[in-house]
């Protein structure tokens, strides 16, 4: 099964829900997280939390956008302890799996990080996000006290309170004289400059011209580069060592290159490595003084200042689920041996400096789903991820996942994964290769690869295997080829030893058709393979192929001719994702121009010639438009189709409109789905939910206090689903000089509060209020859906107490042109008089003349045609009268 969105087993959701009110609006439940530990990892960070303690964070390719774990740093005694996720920036706060820039402040132990190029700051112990600073920022760093960014073409500094606040008077800009491209900003610990690299194919370097914790006045000047060597195609990495050495790394596509300078970038040495890959984002550096170890990549070496490297080599591994990669590299803070580094399934560490590194994964949830092979029983299944294999026995009991299984040491990403009927020991998975194992991942074969395809060893996929259900020696593969050339059908009637092409459309070469998904039916006794491929008008491929197997011989067909559809007419499309459920075939994608989700579906048991047997659309009416569905799920009455970030639901017989079932953070990849309960399968890890028909927000409280003039609302929701949001309504009881005639007043939104969206945590809010026009309001809540569908919240009362006084407001603004605010406090039902006069005593504005009830009012006054000049305004009622003056300025 071809990509798959799991999310059930490890999550069936007992839920015992006490609410004060509930608002609904989704159909699942919020998704529980599989106990799957790795991912791909964006970021490291460490700060010292003690003579012998460090705390580490994790950015992750996934919703759960960072984790934090605390480690033991006494040599001989390390231990590293169990990742959890920063409160705020968990998978239903929406920070999604973009954040690759993070550094921790020591003195506050804040996180500051970076998210669509805005800077923001939390801290482990609590769940707040706050902005720091808004868009358009391209790097930053925090050195000691002090924290650095780039915007646009300057350069903004400040220092750092123990708070993780900025010091008042600390802040200021430098101009760089240039926006540059992808820059990097390090502080140079030998002159204590600030130095910029734009890393391009020919970078660019930038410092200042004072120290780093004294920038004012400073400028920055450019500085002069010397001739650097090799044919690199990208330079990803800037750093300085701590005598002041500056480090430049990239790669030429095949080998990693590290070049440094030790006067100041105007001559350079060293060239390419023995490390093969691609280039690191930064470099780190184990120790104080020459000589010390540069860490780049997933390698290391011993540099003196006098002699340059010594020899590169690549950190030790102890296991598959710890091949270093090409990712981030930090040194702990308080002892340099211990070395933190991405791995193939997640993050790693080493207690001597590089020679033998290991896991520390656990509690990382991140994991990248593509696919997702289970048996009939539901108790054992196969996952394929960018972070790895895995294997899960006992799934609908207690599961137990398998570490990280990376065949014969391949680390490139999976994006399939086939178990063998109903044996759950032998297994495909597929990379850009294909490999086998028949005892349970132990030792594999490599049993496709790109000798035999002849596709290209980069951009190529393995985007689906199937194994025929009724004879396991035929086993199929569809390709997909990033670029101008496609993939292709290959097909195996030996169990994987030999592998042939079955072409589609091209008449010759292996270039066909780009493979997405393959689904086994058996008709008429053959085994029938339904291939959804890519819409390409210039290869003439699309929609979905129908290739029956007889007698040794494929026989195919476009199956969405219009010979073999309900309208009789041809059907363009782009099909993502099949599903073969009892008697029905289904495939999900997008209209040839991407204008909106598709979704059909036959019957494959019924005769072409019949209407049940033509694929047949289903309704796209409640679908976004420009989106695509992804994938394709049903189970319990219901459809399930996942088109961008949300799960959209219909009744299977009886459905007119899609309906949003739930709402993964924006940016969320549904690669799959696959149902007993729902599972979801999806770029950012694996997740269970249950159906629920209407799962609601569900606030637990909601209550409002009087201090002073104010009133404070809180309120507290214990799981929300697509939760846009609160308008905090408010409404003033009227007083009528006839006591029967008193009422309510209208309704009027004071503010909007934004939502969580998607929670299964418990969530608080806070508004303050200080109204007017009254002694007593009412407040409500309106929930607000992402579809505007709402509904309200209880009504609380709050009433002021009796001991005000009478008191008028100085007018503010004062002067003020031409307009004024005017506020005034009744302790009781009063009659009302204000009135303005000019210094002659004429009046020239009569603002209130009727009864009030107690309260505080507030009163606009406009002077656009009266003349600049002195005035005032007079409060009268009930034997109170005070004057103030104010000044019109024109």
């Amino acid at each position: 099964m071809k990509k798959l969105f799991t999310i059930w087993a490890l999550l069936t959701i007992l839920l015992l829900i006490v609410f004060l009110n509930t608002i609904s609006f989704g159909q699942l439940s919020s998704p529980t997280t599989e106990t799957v530990y790795g991912g791909r990892i964006n970021g490291i960070s460490a700060i010292s939390t003690g003579g012998t303690s460090s705390r580490i964070f994790i950015a992750t390719e996934s919703a759960n956008s960072v984790f934090y774990a605390n480690v033991t740093t006494t040599s001989g005694s390390e231990s590293f302890g169990s990742f959890t996720v920063m409160p705020g920036l968990g998978n239903d706060d929406g920070y999604g799996s973009g954040i690759s820039k993070i550094y921790a402040h020591q003195a506050s132990q804040y996180l500051f990080f970076l998210q669509n190029n805005t800077l923001y700051k939390t801290i482990y112990s609590g769940s707040a996000v706050t902005m720091v600073e808004a868009a358009a920022i391209s790097d930053f760093i925090i050195y000691g006290d002090y924290i650095f960014y780039i915007k646009g073409s300057d350069l903004y500094y400040g220092q750092l309170n123990a708070s993780g606040d900025v010091v008042v008077g600390s802040t200021g800009t430098i101009a760089i004289g240039t926006t540059p491209t992808s820059p990097s900003i390090r502080v140079n610990p030998s002159n204590s400059k600030v130095y910029i690299a734009a890393l391009t194919t020919t970078p660019t370097m930038y410092k200042t011209t004072n120290d780093y914790n004294s920038l004012s006045g400073s400028t920055i000047s450019a500085v002069t580069l010397g001739a650097l060597s090799g044919s690199v195609t990208s330079w990803d990495a800037f750093g300085i060592g701590p005598d002041g050495t500056l480090f430049l790394g990239g790669d030429d596509n095949s080998n990693k290159y590290v070049q440094y300078s030790t006067d100041d970038g105007a001559n350079w040495s060293g060239g390419v490595t023995t490390l093969n890959g691609i280039g690191g984002p930064n470099f780190a550096f184990g120790g104080s003084s020459s000589p010390y170890t540069v860490h780049f990549s997933k390698g290391y070496a011993t540099f003196t200042t006098a002699s340059g490297f010594g020899s590169w080599a690549e950190y030790g591994n102890l296991g598959f689920e710890t091949h270093p990669n090409d990712g981030a590299v930090i040194v702990d803070p308080n002892n340099s041996q211990i070395v933190y580094l991405t791995t193939d399934q997640g993050i790693g560490a080493t207690k001597n400096g590089g020679p033998n590194i290991f896991g520390i994964d656990t509690g990382v949830e991140a994991v990248q789903v593509n696919d997702f092979s289970m048996n009939t029983a539901k108790d054992k299944a196969w996952l394929a991820s960018k972070a790895g294999i895995r294997k899960v026995t006992s799934y609908s009991t207690t599961p137990v996942w398998s570490s990280a299984m990376f065949p014969n040491g391949d680390g490139s990403p999976y994006y399939s994964a086939e178990m063998e009927n109903e044996n759950d020991v032998t297994a495909y998975v597929g990379n850009l290769r294909i490999y086998k194992t028949t005892d349970s991942g132990s030792n594999w074969t490599q049993v496709l690869s790109e000798a035999t395809t002849g596709y290209a060893s980069v951009g190529t996929r393995a985007e689906a295997i199937e194994v025929c259900p009724t004879n396991s020696s035929l086993v199929v593969a569809g390709f997909y080829v990033d670029g101008s050339n496609n993939g292709g059908f290959w097909y195996s009637t030996d169990s994987g030893a030999s592998w042939n092409q079955q072409r589609l459309v091209a008449v010759s070469g292996t270039s066909d058709v780009d493979v997405y998904d393959i689904e086994f039916t058996t008709e008429s006794g053959n085994p029938v393979a339904y291939i959804g491929v890519e819409y390409d008008a210039t290869a003439n491929a699309r929609s979905v192929y129908r290739a029956e197997y007889s007698g040794g011989i494929w026989t195919t067909r476009q199956d969405f001719a219009g010979t073999y559809t309900s309208t009789g007419s041809v059907i363009v499309a782009q099909i993502m994702d099949l599903l073969k459920t009892g008697n029905y075939v289904y495939a999900c994608g997008t209209d040839a121009g991407s204008n909106h989700p598709i979704l059909y579906y036959r019957d494959y048991t019924a005769d072409y010639t019949t209407s049940a047997g033509k694929w047949t659309p289903m309704t796209t009416t409640g679908f976004p438009t420009s989106q695509v569905g992804k994938a394709v799920a049903v189970g319990g009455g219901v459809v399930y189709c996942a088109v961008g970030n949300i799960i959209y639901t219909i009744p299977e017989t009886s459905g007119t409109t899609w309906s949003s079932g739930y709402t993964y953070p924006t940016g969320t990849e549904i690669n799959v789905l696959f149902y007993d309960a729902l599972l979801a399968g999806t770029g950012t890890g694996l997740y269970g939910h249950d159906y629920t028909g209407a799962l609601p927000v569900e606030l637990t409280s909601f209550t409002a206090g009087v201090k002073g003039n104010k009133v404070t609302l809180n309120w507290e929701t214990a799981t929300e689903v697509n939760n846009y949001g609160f308008n905090v309504e408010r409404r003033v009881k009227l007083v009528s000089p006839n006591a029967n005639q008193s009422g309510k007043g209208e309704w009027k939104k004071i503010t909007f509060i934004q939502g969580h969206g998607n929670s299964n945590s418990p969530k608080t809010y806070s508004f303050v209020d200080e109204p007017t026009g009254g002694n007593e309001f009412t407040y409500r809540l309106k929930q607000i859906d992402f579809d505007g569908t709402f509904e309200y919240s209880p009504e609380v009362n709050v009433r002021f107490s009796d001991n005000r006084n009478f008191k008028l407001v100085q007018n503010f603004p004062n002067p003020f042109n031409p307009e004024t605010v005017i506020k005034f406090e009744l302790p009781q039902a009063s009659f009302v008089k204000l009135r303005v006069y000019n210094t002659l005593g004429e009046e020239v504005g009569n603002l209130i003349n009727e009864k009030k009830d107690a309260g505080i009012y507030s009163v606009d006054f406009n002077a656009k045609h009266l003349p600049s000049g002195v005035y005032l305004y007079r409060l009268e009622t009930n034997g109170y009268t005070q004057t103030k003056k104010m000044i019109l300025l024109k």
